[in-house]
Formats: C-alpha cells, structure tokens, sequence
C-alpha cells in the first residue's frame, strides 16, 4: 500500500493480528496490465490460491475514485477479474464492502452508490456475473476521501473500516483445501506454473 496512484503491492503480503485471531491480506489490485505480464500472471495464481486455502473470508475492495471516470472502464474491469475467482458472487452477498479511496470533498457515500447503480443498470456491455456483483456492492460502499496534506493519518479518517470489517459476514469456503506456507512455497509453485505456460505457449 502506497500513497502514490500507481500500485505499490507487488505480490500478496500477509498480515497475522493475533488478538484478533485473524489474517490480513494485502494483494494486488484486479486491475491487469499494471505491471509485467509475469507479475500479473503470479498475481492472479496467488490470489487464487490465498481464496482456496482459506477457511472463512471476509473481503474489502479497495479502488480508487478515479477508476469510476471515463465510464468507470478501470471499475468495471477490476470487478470483472474479481468475480471470475467465484463460480456464482451471489455467494458473497453480504462478505464483501467496496472501499472507494482518493474520494473528492463534495462526494458522498449516497452519489458513489448513485454511481454503481447506474454502472449496473446502463452499461449493457458488462458480464452477467460482474452485474450481479456491482449491484451486491452497490449496498456495500465506504469512502476514504482525498488527503489534503501529508502526514500520520487521524483516527477519525479511517474509523469506519472496522465497523465496515465487523458487519461483514463471513464467506464460508466449503472447497477442498490443502494448507500451504506462504510466500515461499506458493511463490515456487506461481513461478513453476508460469515457466510451465511460457513453455507450453513459447
């Protein structure tokens, strides 16, 4: 996490918060084409995996506000990537909030909801299953507004994420899981499937 527009996370980072009994983890964006095409490949493999081991997950989606411009086209495509991680996203209605960051002054959590729901009703280009999610998220939305300065954050400025965090349910994974350490063994497995692919395709 940076505070800069470009993505600042280049693989999953894991975050344990032992008073809490709970993992934290930091991935990349769904927003392909952010950085190598080798990045993006070992990005998506390490998310995949990160879902499928997990037992019990909550998700907060974090984009920036101007990713909704221009038709919010950056939005759309990051959701889209998402939601092909789950066969039906209809079974994560009620685990996943949309945190919109860089949120200008005059904007409200109202208008960005405004926002995605006219994204969901006019846009006939999008997948039926990115639809579905954009409307679950539609009443889901928390705002980060755009800093005006440097310096350490103020409590007040990000104090709805925990409430944000703890209205969330869980999504239950019920898939089979094979436990795994993290990131040596994922990493070796993410670059032995992307030397496997180069050679396959090369």
């Amino acid at each position: 996490i940076g505070h800069k527009n470009a993505p600042q996370t280049i693989i999953p980072g894991k975050f344990e918060d032992s008073k809490r009994g709970c993992v934290v983890w930091d991935c990349p964006g769904f927003k392909e084409g952010t950085r190598e095409p080798s990045y993006d490949l070992l990005n998506v493999y390490l998310k995949h995996r990160i879902i499928e081991v997990s037992r019990k997950i909550k998700f907060l989606l974090m984009m920036p506000h101007f990713f909704f411009l221009s038709r919010a086209q950056n939005a759309i495509r990051a959701l889209e990537n998402f939601s092909n991680f789950f066969d039906d996203v209809e079974e994560l209605n009620g685990s996943l909030c949309l945190v919109i960051t860089h949120v200008p002054s005059d904007k409200s959590v109202e208008s960005l909801r405004k926002t995605l729901l006219n994204i969901h009703n006019e846009d006939e280009n999008i997948n039926p299953k990115t639809r579905k999610l954009i409307k679950i998220l539609s009443d889901r939305v928390e705002i980060f507004y755009e800093l005006k300065e440097e310096g350490i954050l103020e409590k007040k400025e990000y104090a709805f994420l925990p409430t944000a965090l703890e209205k969330l349910m869980y999504y239950d994974n019920q898939t089979d899981k094979i436990e795994i350490s993290f990131p040596q063994s994922c990493l070796v497995l993410a670059w032995d499937f992307y030397e496997m692919l180069v050679i396959k395709f090369s």
